[in-house]
């Protein structure tokens, strides 16, 4: 299910790229429910032909709440919103990726979580949730400290980069530069066919959709980090023993601090 803002996402290839045959319905509801009940009204329609049986992905267009809205209203739309982000990127992620990129991971001597912007908070949370069964992930920020660290990479190490856009002129400069030396890249991101992937040895999709006016919003984080939840409970599974021990022994180290 993927949330559009604009009817013009509906022509953009990284929506409707080998859809097949395309319906459209329109769907209304009123009430606490009414976000799923228009949903499965619009799909439901009579004026559908033929059925969506097999279809494999929704494209929504959800209107805006009205400037009117009570919170009730506003706190439905805002988990719509989230809902929506999740199950977009769960079809959209595909697993034979996530498990080449954590056999990187497993494998790699440094792991350098990168980003720009609000992607960077999305890395930084990255860098943080491996921390307590690696000590090989670190975050790097600034994008001179990025192209710096870059120049300095090896065949051993591995960029694991998220950018939604996939096309910044400091995630090509990064990117460039550490191939260049050997490493090879893993890149979150909403565009498939970015300049950013064609440079990526692994592409994790996200598939939650952001408007250009809705830049940094908070579901495309949650949509980026439950990506990065799958690829650290693979990663954790993948060495079942070691991620057990480091476990331990980071949440030993961890407890004195608590009151």
């Amino acid at each position: 299910c993927l949330l559009s803002r604009g009817l013009g996402d509906v022509y953009k290839r990284q929506v409707m790229k080998n859809a097949g045959r395309a319906h459209m319905g329109v769907g209304t509801a009123s009430g606490r429910e009414k976000a799923e009940q228009a949903a499965t009204a619009a799909v439901s329609s009579p004026l559908l032909e033929t059925s969506i049986n097999g279809a494999t992905g929704v494209l929504v267009n959800q209107q805006e709440p009205a400037p009117d809205a009570d919170t009730a209203t506003l706190c439905e739309h805002a988990s719509a919103l989230f809902m929506t982000a999740i199950n977009g990127t769960q079809n959209a992620l595909s697993p034979q990726a996530v498990e080449q990129a954590v056999a990187l991971l497993h494998s790699a001597r440094q792991v350098f979580c990168m980003g720009q912007g609000g992607s960077m908070a999305a890395a930084n949370e990255i860098c943080a949730r491996f921390a307590c069964i690696t000590n090989k992930f670190r975050a790097v920020a600034d994008s001179h400290m990025q192209v710096m660290a870059a120049s300095l990479m090896t065949e051993q190490d591995v960029v694991l980069f998220v950018s939604y856009s996939g096309a910044t002129r400091d995630l090509i400069e990064t990117l460039r530069t550490a191939k260049a030396n050997g490493a090879k890249v893993i890149l979150i991101t909403h565009y498939e066919d970015s300049p950013g992937a064609k440079l990526a040895d692994l592409v994790l999709l996200c598939g939650a959709q952001e408007s250009p006016l809705d830049s940094g919003s908070i579901p495309i984080k949650v949509a980026v980090l439950y990506v990065a939840e799958v690829l650290v409970l693979r990663y954790i599974l993948d060495d079942k023993p070691g991620s057990t021990e480091a476990q331990e022994r980071t949440t030993e180290a961890l407890a004195v601090k608590l009151l």
